[in-house]
């Protein structure tokens, strides 16, 4: 048991780190670039998505995408630009630019001091774990981060039916120095309750560390219908963990450990959508 928890352990950490080095490298796309035209000024809106703070420049093309000169007269959002809809003016007329046949391309320019952008966001997940006892669980996560942050989770595998069992057994099956007869059915119950701190590494991924109350018990039950809880295997006391969020354009992603005491290890994913908050200054 002790082996497989340690591989278990040693692949979740090297997935963990492929996964975030993936995310550590910084996304910044325009997209949705659409040019309206007036008799003096071109009206370019665009959608940018970027982890830092970013110029922008416009270039246009009247030759069909061959040569790419810059608009010099432009206004609008163009200086130490986050995410979200943009829009930029350029005054054609006074670059001496009257007439032509015109495509647009929008550039971005990232300053040698990056400024990360951080937006502040609820989210919630929908989590599983596993752990090699076996014994799955299901839950949720709900909480709220911009540059740090909270969280609630709360997980179970539902069953509750043998919680008030009060036959204890040890390691192999004795009950009060007796060996009942086994019928060789078993029963799980795992409860987690945990809440904990979210800090953000880079905009598109945290750490996270929690604790709260743990419970997990294995019942074997015996040929007269009665149920024994082996107490060697049960745990009740603090649950704690810790993994990493990814947060991929308003996709949530999670994976971490939890253990009970330090005696057992539950490997937890999640997957779920985080909501950016409306009017919220970035920074």
């Amino acid at each position: 048991m002790k082996k497989l928890l340690k591989t278990t352990a040693i692949l979740t950490i090297w997935a963990l780190v492929s996964f975030s080095f993936f995310c550590l490298q910084a996304q910044t796309t325009v997209s949705n670039v659409k040019a309206s035209f007036t008799e003096t000024n071109v009206t370019v809106n665009f959608k940018l998505e970027t982890d830092y703070l970013v110029d922008i420049i416009l270039l246009y093309s009247n030759d069909n995408g061959i040569n790419w000169p810059i608009c010099i007269s432009i206004s609008g959002d163009i200086k130490q630009q986050s995410s979200g809809n943009k829009t930029i003016v350029w005054d054609c007329l006074k670059d001496g630019i009257v007439q032509g046949d015109f495509l647009f391309k929008v550039s971005v320019i990232t300053p040698s001091q990056k400024i990360r952008v951080y937006s502040k966001k609820t989210f919630f997940e929908g989590n599983f774990s596993w752990s090699p006892q076996p014994q799955m669980a299901y839950g949720f996560t709900v909480g709220q981060f911009k540059r740090v942050g909270w969280y609630i989770s709360l997980m179970s595998n539902f069953n509750f039916k043998r919680i008030d069992t009060e036959l204890v057994s040890n390691e192999i099956g004795y009950v009060d120095g007796e060996l009942p007869f086994y019928s060789g059915n078993t029963s799980t119950t795992r409860i987690s309750a945990t809440v904990g701190f979210i800090g953000k590494i880079v905009p598109s991924w945290a750490i996270y560390v929690g604790a709260g109350i743990g419970n997990r018990a294995l019942y074997w039950e015996t040929k007269d219908n009665q149920w024994v809880k082996n107490g060697y295997y049960s745990i009740l006391g603090v649950d704690v963990e810790t993994g990493f969020l990814f947060d991929i354009k308003g996709f949530m992603f999670s994976a971490g450990v939890v253990t009970t005491n330090f005696k057992s290890i539950d490997l937890k994913v999640g997957i779920g959508w985080a909501f950016k908050h409306k009017n919220n200054k970035q920074k």
